[in-house]
């Protein structure tokens, strides 16, 4: 049996800008002053713009170091909300951080992105291990499921070296 994660619609683009204020150079969300409408009393109201509006929002990091919070007591990570905030439609199934820090939710860190595409651009120290038997530093990655051998090495810098090369010509932007 396979848990299958279910994707989380966000409400409306119009609804996110009543709520959020976003700076694309820095990659922050701002809660602001939220209308009356959004709350189910006029205490409500006064006491969360009182406590919330003019400061950084979705600021929670969740396990997979991205940020996060609730919105109308519904939990949303806040580079979705940007995706949605920045171009009005719904957000691709994945969006790839660009330079591999999740909480970096900077405009131009945002790039949609598959499954394969993602995993691709995740961790540096994949792809290399010690051959005990040849005593030299194998590097590798994979491709379709399948495992390309890019040489043995010396070294572990020169491994490293030889896979970032060769996960970059096959990869291209989404190489480490």
């Amino acid at each position: 049996m396979s848990v299958r994660k279910i994707r989380v619609l966000l409400p409306d683009a119009a609804y996110l800008r009543s709520c959020f204020r976003y700076n694309k150079r820095t990659g922050i969300l701002i809660w602001k002053k939220r209308p009356r409408e959004h709350f189910a009393t006029q205490r409500a109201f006064g006491m969360w713009n009182a406590r919330y509006a003019g400061k950084e929002a979705l600021t929670a990091v969740n396990t997979y170091g991205h940020l996060a919070g609730t919105l109308d007591n519904k939990k949303y990570v806040a580079h979705r909300v940007i995706w949605k905030l920045v171009t009005g439609q719904e957000p691709p199934h994945l969006i790839d951080h660009r330079n591999r820090k999740p909480s970096d939710n900077r405009w131009r860190n945002f790039r949609a992105a598959t499954k394969g595409q993602n995993n691709i651009n995740s961790s540096l120290s994949r792809g290399v291990s010690f051959d005990k038997s040849r005593g030299k530093w194998a590097a590798y990655t994979k491709l379709n499921g399948r495992k390309i051998f890019l040489g043995r090495h010396e070294t572990e810098r020169a491994a490293r070296l030889a896979r970032i090369s060769g996960v970059r010509e096959l990869f291209g932007d989404f190489a480490p």
